[in-house]
């Protein structure tokens, strides 16, 4: 786990200098996933488990437009994608080669 945000954190901050987002913004975008990982730990069942997965990608979907979309490009679009993706994998609750972000993400 620690290693997709890790890395994630990674990319985003090596892009600073250039980026129409702010360390706050980063800041924020891992929290969200930090805090989708502390739901998912609690989550009973598949149905609250994608309540939790259905939650967090509508915060980062209006993160990133606060961004202009530009905060989740498609590296980090796929790092969070397996993010969560693993998360509910480890739960029962989906298969690794369920995109159960697809439906919900913009970016």
């Amino acid at each position: 786990m620690s290693d997709l945000l890790s890395e994630l954190e990674r990319t985003m901050r090596e892009y600073l200098p250039n980026a129409e987002y702010t360390d706050v913004h980063v800041d924020r975008c891992l929290t969200l996933l930090r805090q989708y990982a502390t739901n998912m730990d609690t989550a009973t069942d598949r149905k609250e488990g994608m309540k939790y997965v259905e939650h967090t990608i509508l915060q980062l979907n209006a993160l990133d437009n606060e961004t202009d979309n530009t905060l989740i490009e498609t590296g980090e679009r796929e790092l969070i994608a397996e993010f969560i993706i693993t998360q509910g994998h480890r739960r029962g609750f989906n298969s690794l080669d369920e995109d159960i972000t697809e439906e919900y993400r913009e970016w």
